[in-house]
């Protein structure tokens, strides 16, 4: 993400780009909730026209200046060119890296849908390798930026969801333990997390934190929003329970994208496994 923000006087400046999926061109606003204009509006609503556009002009020659003493970004400053309505930011195709994510994360889509897991991944990776934190994290956003920026976030979570399904495919579950534990410390109501979890640790023999993992989900879906599990999370539960985990690990890798079970149906199950177990929770 590129986003420089300057303050002066009165409220701080902004350069962002506009809300979609494409955008390429830039525009001058400001950064408040409620105030945002364009060179190619009527600059009424901003107040004081004259001194706003001296501001932004200001603001502009300060930030080439910047950018053109840095060699990292003297590129950039040669990119921000001036037209009779304003100012644009010249972004070329490939140039964006939010545009690069989200056709990382399509591409990765399309190879996990091909049953390429280990190219998904790499693919997938190369993608979230982008992100140095959140989007825009040192500014203020109106409302049209903050939209922009959770739908960002979505792509961002939907792309990690990916990359963790093309893992348990090749069989890393072991591997992901570590790396669930810890985003279901930052998204602790994300049920998703929570399953992936409970199945990497079932398949690595660890049953009994798997059910530990399970009944912790439960009470925080309970404490925090009066939820039970889901269904998913109940057949998980009965299968560890059956002790029906351990399917052959060519069918674990092969398993069809967010439609897992790690066993039968609960209509096939023995009644008496489930209750005979000693030192096992009951289920309800």
């Amino acid at each position: 993400m590129f986003s420089v923000r300057w303050k002066c006087a009165r409220k701080p400046i902004l350069l962002c780009p506009r809300a979609g999926r494409h955008a390429r061109s830039w525009r001058c606003c400001c950064s408040g909730p409620t105030r945002w204009w364009t060179w190619r509006r009527s600059p009424r609503s901003c107040g004081r026209v004259a001194a706003g556009v001296g501001a932004i002009r200001t603001h502009v020659y300060n930030l080439r200046s910047a950018l053109a003493a840095q060699p990292a970004t003297r590129a950039v400053a040669d990119m921000l060119v001036t037209e009779p309505t304003g100012y644009l930011l010249r972004v070329e195709p490939g140039q964006l890296d939010a545009e690069a994510f989200a056709d990382s994360v399509a591409e990765g889509r399309q190879l996990m849908s091909s049953g390429a897991a280990e190219k998904a991944a790499r693919r997938l990776r190369d993608g979230l390798s982008l992100w140095r934190g959140r989007a825009l994290a040192n500014v203020t956003p109106g409302p049209v930026v903050a939209r922009h920026l959770t739908y960002l976030e979505e792509i961002r979570n939907r792309a990690v969801e990916l990359r963790l399904e093309a893992d348990l495919r090749l069989g890393h579950h072991r591997e992901l333990v570590a790396e669930l534990r810890t985003l279901i410390a930052r998204n602790p109501l994300n049920e998703w997390y929570h399953l992936r979890l409970i199945e990497c640790l079932c398949r690595c023999g660890r049953r009994g934190e798997a059910l530990l993992a399970y009944h912790d989900l439960r009470r925080i879906l309970d404490e925090e929003l009066g939820l039970e599990p889901s269904a998913e999370a109940r057949r998980l539960q009965h299968g560890i329970l059956a002790d029906a985990g351990h399917a052959p690990a060519d069918q674990q890798s092969n398993r069809p994208m967010y439609s897992w079970s790690l066993r039968a149906p609960l209509a096939r199950r023995p009644a008496a496994v489930v209750s005979t177990k000693r030192g096992l929770p009951q289920m309800k």
